[in-house]
């Protein structure tokens, strides 16, 4: 994890950036539990072959761990 912090417009969420050591890109997952919602962005410019296959894999993790799960 290279930071974490919140975002104005999803009061109360937790913000991730996660970097997989000094490979490129950067891949952010915003946690809001207000609306019971999870997901994944990758900004223009730091995308990576790392995030392309992480993604699915976490995804499938937090749908067999949650009940029910985070939607899109």
């Amino acid at each position: 994890m290279r930071s974490r912090g919140t975002l104005k417009s999803y009061p109360g969420c937790t913000h991730w950036h996660w970097k997989n050591g000094t490979e490129p890109g950067t891949l952010e997952v915003t946690l809001w539990p207000a609306k019971r919602r999870l997901w994944f962005k990758v900004q223009a410019g730091r995308r990576a072959a790392w995030i392309d296959q992480v993604v699915p894999v976490l995804k499938a993790a937090l749908e067999r761990a949650q009940d029910p799960p985070y939607s899109d």
